[in-house]
């Protein structure tokens, strides 16, 4: 974390299951900057996903801010946030870690 503080812009990404919800909780509360979770701004009741555009849209203002940690990896917003990011985290563990 100490490394990474002079940063404002942070995401991570990786594959289902690898911690990246955890990683960011942790870097949200150390770095005092807000944690989006992309998949609580893609995903709707029951499980509907949001129109391309909306999703686009409602990231665009996420990322807007001057700080920010983002949670997740989705290829529609991903130029987005990562022209954005100041630092990109990939988790990449070996398979028999996940």
């Amino acid at each position: 974390v100490e490394q990474i503080k002079s940063a404002d812009a942070k995401t991570r990404a990786s594959d289902l299951r690898s911690g990246k919800t955890s990683l960011a909780n942790h870097l949200s509360r150390a770095l005092q900057a807000p944690h989006i979770e992309l998949d609580a701004v893609h995903w709707g009741p029951n499980w509907a996903s949001k129109e391309p555009e909306q999703f686009r849209l409602l990231v665009r203002e996420e990322v807007s801010r001057p700080r920010w940690i983002i949670d997740g990896n989705y290829s529609v917003v991903r130029e987005m946030v990562w022209n954005r990011a100041t630092t990109l985290i990939w988790l990449n563990y070996s398979f028999g870690v996940i």
